[in-house]
């Protein structure tokens, strides 16, 4: 019976991320069979879209101290992205149209399956421009990318470099710079007991382990640290996206689990034999039980396994396109 209902209920998760993904127009060509799991395609998205909040823009000291200077071309447009983000206004515009169009985790070629920049080091990349009338989506692209990490309500601008970089994306300075600013961002990452190499990698050998999906720690100073975006699989996919799928599993088991319980309210409201499936109402995720029409909406407060799913799965900004 348990096995039936997880077989059921992974079936639903997978036909709901095959909907997002056609509501977000995701590029999603199943090439690989392995790789071609539409919740995998759908959190490598919803995991690097940036939510439209109003963020703090905090600055390293070395973005200070080029901004006016070497830097003062872009000047501009990097505060006009600032008040962007103070606004709560959409920054997914800014970055890559990989995160759409060219990203695809069942794609053929390695290097093209996610970001590989966020997937190692959890940086996102933007395109520092002022705002244009096209009517595309995404801004033209620009000759300076903005490296940026994340968290809550907080962008944390490590620095502002040319997009014509040799191996911009791999450049050891960025970690060391979050090392020397905000050393409380590396802490969870950090490799304890492990003497640090002398030398690190190349950022061209960093960006030939990433094609072949291979991940390396970084030495900076006297601390050793793990990749601050959990690496990649040998597949060249983001080792959080398999973690956060399996959050998402275990918030089924849990739903099952409820509905196997005999004290369960699931076995008592209805007339007939329940017949329960996950599906997507207009209020979010819910358990539906089509024999008798009755739904039990998932909560999205707290911290338990029904919220991870419903957080994890249908995230509040994605219920505009449904």
């Amino acid at each position: 019976m348990k096995n039936k209902l997880l077989e059921h209920f992974h079936s639903n998760v997978e036909s709901i991320a095959e909907t997002l993904i056609k509501r977000f127009q995701l590029e999603h060509k199943k090439k690989i069979k392995e790789l071609s799991s539409p919740l995998l395609r759908w959190i490598d998205f919803s995991s690097r879209f940036v939510e439209p909040k109003s963020r703090s823009v905090i600055l390293s000291e070395k973005l200070k101290q080029r901004l006016g200077g070497e830097l003062a071309v872009a000047e501009k447009a990097f505060k006009y992205f600032i008040s962007q983000s103070e606004l709560g206004l959409d920054l997914n515009p800014f970055q890559s149209k990989s995160l759409i169009k060219f990203n695809d985790i069942s794609g053929k070629k390695k290097l093209k399956r996610t970001d590989l920049l966020w997937a190692d080091w959890g940086i996102h990349h933007f395109h520092v421009i002022l705002s244009d009338d096209t009517n595309e989506y995404f801004s033209t692209r620009s000759d300076w990318l903005l490296f940026a990490y994340i968290i809550n309500n907080i962008i944390y601008a490590i620095d502002i470099r040319p997009h014509k970089e040799n191996s911009v994306f791999a450049q050891i300075e960025l970690l060391e710079t979050i090392h020397d600013n905000w050393p409380q961002l590396l802490k969870s990452s950090e490799l304890g007991g492990i003497l640090p190499g002398e030398n690190n990698f190349t950022p061209q050998e960093i960006d030939e382990l990433r094609r072949a999906g291979v991940v390396s720690c970084i030495s900076i100073k006297d601390k050793v640290y793990a990749p601050l975006g959990f690496g990649l699989t040998t597949a060249a996919t983001p080792v959080i996206v398999n973690d956060l799928a399996g959050r998402i599993y275990h918030g089924i088991e849990s739903i099952i689990d409820y509905i196997l319980d005999s004290d369960s309210s699931f076995q008592n409201l209805g007339k007939e034999k329940p017949f329960y499936s996950l599906v997507i109402t207009p209020r979010g995720l819910s358990v539906h039980d089509k024999n008798n029409d009755i739904a039990y909406l998932l909560p999205r407060d707290g911290n338990c396994a029904l919220c991870h799913l419903q957080n994890l799965l249908l995230p509040n900004w994605s219920m505009a396109k449904i």
